[in-house]
């Protein structure tokens, strides 16, 4: 890209003086990008966590808090965890270095670490879990009840709610 090393010839025409100035400048200008985007990708792999999916956890320091049912989770897929009081302690533990993943339900760690940019919550769902709410049989408030969670569910306030506490 330069003449350097090639006997170090010039252009002798002013229009090939240009044209050699320009192509000089457009090539540091392609080094430097290339070399940029080397970098780049280097530290965006060393910046990447040990834990991108369920099938990393094996190999690596889990925590959980203790009765939970990712604790469950964790035993049936052969991880043992740390077991923990709490999850601010299963989260701090990963804050200083102690876990390299903490397993929970997802929207409890979402509105945990939402303000934090230390931390951030997995995309994957290891175990989705339904909930539910059990009445007696025959009760005459399971109607009632249908209703109204049926209601604030499709109302525009429950997506905000949703955003408020777990995020887009």
């Amino acid at each position: 890209m330069t003449t350097v090393g090639y006997g170090d010839k010039a252009p002798v025409t002013f229009p090939g003086r240009v044209i050699a100035l320009v192509w000089m400048f457009t090539s540091i200008i392609i080094i430097a990008a290339f070399t940029g985007s080397i970098a780049s990708a280097i530290t965006v792999g060393a910046l990447d966590g040990k834990v991108r999916g369920p099938q990393d956890l094996p190999g690596v320091r889990v925590a959980a808090p203790r009765g939970t049912t990712a604790v469950e989770y964790l035993n049936d897929a052969g991880v043992r965890p740390d077991e923990v009081a709490s999850v601010d302690e299963a989260l701090r533990m990963l804050a200083d270095g102690e876990v390299d993943a903490v397993v929970h339900d997802a929207p409890v760690l979402q509105s945990l670490v939402q303000d934090r940019s230390d931390l951030m919550v997995l995309e994957a769902t290891f175990a989705p879990q339904s909930y539910g709410m059990a009445l007696p049989q025959g009760s005459e408030n399971r109607e009632a009840i249908n209703r109204a969670i049926l209601a604030e569910t499709s109302s525009a306030g429950w997506s905000e709610l949703i955003e408020r506490y777990l995020g887009p």
